[in-house]
């Protein structure tokens, strides 16, 4: 018999010969002491631009030896008993017991956990593996560049990201509702009403052209006018952007991206060096025969024209022309290099 089965056993027969006296209070404490809290993440919850899970995914196997999808997680847990016995307000007799364990439970991990575990992971690579906290677009984008490599995971903050406007007809008819919203339907039907429907007709066309996940292509534009141009393309797949346009309008502000470095060109070559000819078919042709009303109400000055009435005419037809061509210049100047750049592969883009 253990020590706590003789103290429990001398409690319950000092109970029995004080009970008669009504001096005597028995308590009880059964308490759990579960040590699994969660601690604080190590970032704030961040909004992103874009995520590609596939790729997390893929490289987090890698990292950690091909199993991550599912974590185990082992947490200590005590369970403890407490028994009192008071005889009156000086004595106090009593007996504990402490249990430990482990409890495993399931967790599946989110594209965010996910994204950040890997983050943390990459972070121990070495020097030349992993690059962090750099800025690109800037004055010393030179000294950047040539400290780029092939396979390298880089992990950089920007505020100059370059407005994908070819992107925002298919941006604007992706939306719930886009197209409703942009082509209302009226009841009667009138000339106006007519042409209405053979412009959303033609919008479904231009949708079914592009496709469900097309492939884009962002930059990095150069702000320092001594330096030469340097262009970095980030291409990513369209469907894996949010629906959130403040977060790509005018360049979205700051934003953090990590990537993995797929190419680099720091020698003259014949211009242009690279192109990404891939997004250039995907979406040349659609913009170019997009309707008139989808690239003028997609593009903010025409728009801004059309809604004050102002556009009639050659007038709009003048209007129309400049959207389109806006959206074609946007297409070849980000899906280009011309002499010096590099092509990153992103894995995640946020605030």
């Amino acid at each position: 018999m253990n020590w706590l089965k003789v103290s429990l056993l001398l409690i319950l027969v000092a109970v029995a010969a004080l009970i008669l006296t009504g001096n005597i209070h028995l308590s009880l404490d059964l308490g759990r002491n579960d040590q699994s809290a969660h601690a604080a993440p190590p970032v704030p919850p961040a909004e992103f631009l874009y995520l590609d899970s596939g790729r997390v995914g893929s490289y987090l196997a890698q990292l950690d030896n091909g199993i991550y999808s599912d974590e185990k997680q082992r947490e200590k847990v005590t369970n403890a008993v407490h028994a009192a016995v008071h005889f009156g307000e000086a004595i106090e007799g009593g007996a504990s017991s402490e249990e430990e364990g482990l409890v495993e439970r399931q967790v599946t991990a989110t594209a965010a956990s996910s994204y950040f575990s890997l983050k943390a992971l990459l972070s121990l690579l070495p020097r030349r593996e992993w690059l962090a906290g750099v800025q690109l677009g800037h004055e010393q984008g030179e000294k950047r560049l040539e400290s780029l490599h092939a396979g390298q995971f880089i992990f950089f903050r920007t505020n100059n990201l370059a407005r994908p406007t070819y992107l925002d007809p298919y941006l604007a008819i992706r939306r719930p509702h886009g197209l409703r919203e942009l082509f209302p339907a009226g009841g009667e039907r009138t000339h106006t009403q007519r042409i209405t429907s053979v412009t959303r007709r033609l919008t479904h066309k231009f949708e079914g052209e592009i496709g469900k996940n097309p492939r884009i292509v962002l930059s990095l534009t150069n702000t320092s006018p001594s330096s030469r141009h340097i262009a970095y393309l980030l291409p990513m797949s369209a469907a894996l952007v949010t629906e959130e346009r403040s977060l790509l309008s005018e360049g979205g502000g700051e934003l953090k991206v990590l990537g993995k470095v797929a190419r680099v060109f720091t020698q003259r070559r014949q211009k242009p060096v690279y192109v990404d000819e891939a997004t250039l078919q995907t979406w040349r042709g659609p913009i170019r025969h997009a309707p008139g009303a989808l690239i003028c109400r997609t593009d903010s000055s025409c728009a801004a024209r059309e809604q004050d009435n102002r556009l009639i005419g050659p007038a709009r037809r003048g209007a129309i022309r400049s959207a389109r061509r806006r959206d074609l210049r946007s297409l070849d100047q980000q899906t280009e290099i011309g002499k010096f750049g590099a092509v990153i592969l992103p894995l995640a883009i946020y605030k």
